[in-house]
């Protein structure tokens, strides 16, 4: 009987002391704060800050409120605790901390990169295991706490010096490696904004209309469903084997406003500064009269639009800039938190891509508003004010889109639905451009217009392992051309190989613009039978090296057909993740 008494005595947990109960809630929340939102914030902002476009100083004490506000409530919670409860809440805190760690180092298999993730099915087996994993943690955790209470705040500062040791240590790191304090993201001088968005010329008209990710399966996922759906599109040729140059939107949109190329041999800045100071295109544009209106947005397509401050006619100085901070907080915090779940991380970022949080929490002030692509504001002015003509008698106008980028939030009217497709968002963007098409017949100058709808690249199905190796199928970027004065109703099909590259080349053509730049074929020039090797350039990025390579690509035959691929050459770059 005495040797059961002695061995409850034993078990038995004793009530902790102020002290005690100080120590372990402070560690406690000290722990989980500084991974999740210290650290976190930190880090995500020290890999995106060009991005974000807002310097270290503005940021610091936004994230320094935000860790804290969530010390002291997870502090509270826990002080208030009683000890039995308090064991409890530890053992689980640092049992989500050590399942995280667990988690991304041997069983996550989603990495984001371009605002998709890959739907590979593992995705339940992923969570499965994350819970097996904290359940099994914390099953140890807790059995330690109990069966060696008088121990377990001792066992707690051993792991909250363990976690404060990697967390800290990883962000030394960060202000050791990317110059964090002293890198100020530039802020530009001059933007792209809205302005004559909704104006055409009276006479002659060269339009472009790029949708991000335009591949052939999303216009002919539209065909299957809807027969007659494209009927509108009279006088176009519809190239159904059209390759991209690139496959991804940097530097895709650039060296098709352009038609300078990039090969990896310079940072993203080095080459807008080149692209745009030496394009032919736009300098011919000019040299023949052209009113050029470029609606793209900023970091993917240009960095500073002072380098088209006289060739873009809706460039304007920014006056200050407007940074929500309360924005900058939420974004920051609940990134920092799901940064450690690689699926809800690309969730996240799909978010995030389509509403343009980023670009919003630092925004340029001008006289207009600085572009963004908004498909659904677009439909809503073209609905309200429709087009109207200005005294231009030539205008080149390019408009970039959202267009098929995932994630998919457009139902077929082109409003807001949470059970969108990727039908119904190509339905929704393209009953935009129909609606601008419409609106050009009503003015009584479709006619004369050159007009290219198309997308700036197609629809790869990974960005992080060889092409060969993860295709099912080869792409094809969707390129509609519909040239002045075309005879023909509706629209046709040509299976010609044709590349984004001839876009160009067709536009001078057809819209008789003196040069003396070699701009190389029309698409127009190029028969089905021709045997002609395209080029293109995939963008793999090697996430254990963190290296991004530019996969060179000859294309001959049929581009949806991945027999038809050969690897040339792996670039390897200094560039970041674009």
């Amino acid at each position: 009987m005495s040797d059961l008494v002695k061995e409850k005595k034993k078990i038995e947990k004793p009530k902790y002391k102020f002290k005690d109960v100080l120590v372990l809630s402070m560690l406690t929340a000290l722990a989980l704060t500084v991974m999740f939102l210290l650290y976190g914030m930190i880090d995500f902002y020290a890999n995106n800050m060009y991005e974000l476009g807002f310097s270290f100083k503005e940021a610091i004490l936004p994230i320094l409120e935000v860790f804290i506000t969530g010390f002291l409530i997870v502090f509270a919670i826990c002080f208030v605790l009683s000890f039995k409860i308090l064991n409890i809440v530890s053992s689980c805190v640092f049992s989500f901390i050590f399942t995280v760690y667990i988690f991304n180092a041997f069983i996550s298999k989603a990495i984001f990169v371009s605002g998709s993730y890959y739907n590979d099915g593992q995705e339940l087996n992923e969570y499965i295991y994350l819970i097996l994993c904290f359940v099994a943690i914390f099953t140890i955790l807790f059995f330690i706490s109990v069966r060696f209470s008088s121990k377990w705040k001792s066992v707690v500062i051993f792991m909250s010096i363990l976690v404060l040791g990697m967390n800290l240590s990883a962000l030394a790191s960060d202000f050791f490696t990317t110059d964090i304090i002293k890198a100020t993201p530039k802020k530009c001088e001059y933007v792209l904004t809205d302005k004559d968005m909704l104006t055409v010329s009276k006479k002659e008209n060269v339009i472009i209309i790029l949708f991000d990710r335009f591949d052939t399966q999303f216009f002919e996922e539209v065909i299957e469903d809807t027969p007659d759906y494209f009927d509108e599109l009279d006088g176009f040729t519809y190239f159904d084997n059209t390759t991209s140059v690139y496959s991804r939107t940097f530097p895709a949109v650039t060296a098709m406003i352009t038609g300078v190329d990039y090969d990896g041999s310079c940072t993203p800045n080095e080459y807008f500064d080149n692209a745009y100071s030496n394009s032919p295109f736009l300098k011919d544009l000019k040299a023949n009269d052209y009113a050029v209106n470029l609606y793209c947005h900023r970091y993917y397509t240009y960095d500073d639009a002072v380098l088209l401050n006289g060739v873009a006619d809706n460039v304007e100085k920014v006056s200050n800039y407007k940074i929500d901070k309360k924005l900058m907080k939420s974004t920051l915090s609940l990134w920092a938190f799901t940064r450690f779940f690689s699926r809800a991380a690309s969730d996240l970022m799909l978010s995030y891509t389509s509403s343009g949080t980023f670009s919003k929490i630092c925004v340029p002030q001008a006289e207009n508003n600085s572009y963004y692509p908004n498909d659904i504001e677009l439909n809503k002015k073209l609905k309200e004010s429709g087009l109207s003509l200005n005294d231009n008698d030539r205008q080149f106008t390019y408009i970039y889109m959202q267009g098929c980028h995932s994630p998919y939030f457009l139902d077929e009217n082109c409003e807001p639905s949470e059970n969108a497709t990727s039908l119904s968002q190509t339905k929704g963007g393209f009953g935009v451009v129909k609606n601008y098409i419409r609106e050009l017949k009503r003015l009584g100058v479709y006619d004369d217009c050159t007009i290219v709808i198309t997308g700036d690249h197609g629809f790869p199905e990974s960005d992080v392992k060889n092409y060969l190796e993860t295709n099912t199928n080869g792409v094809a970027t969707t390129m509609l051309i519909k040239p002045k004065n075309a005879s023909f109703k509706s629209y046709r099909k040509s299976s010609a190989p044709t590349s984004i590259s001839n876009i160009n080349a067709t536009i001078i053509e057809d819209a008789g613009i003196d040069t003396d730049h070699d701009y190389g074929l029309s698409a127009f020039s190029i028969k089905e039978s021709d045997e002609i090797k395209r080029y293109s350039l995939q963008s793999i990025y090697d996430s254990q090296k963190k290296e991004l390579i530019l996969d060179k690509f000859a294309i001959e035959g049929s581009a949806t057909d991945l027999k038809s691929w050969t690897l040339v050459e792996s670039i390897k770059t200094n560039q970041k993740w674009y």
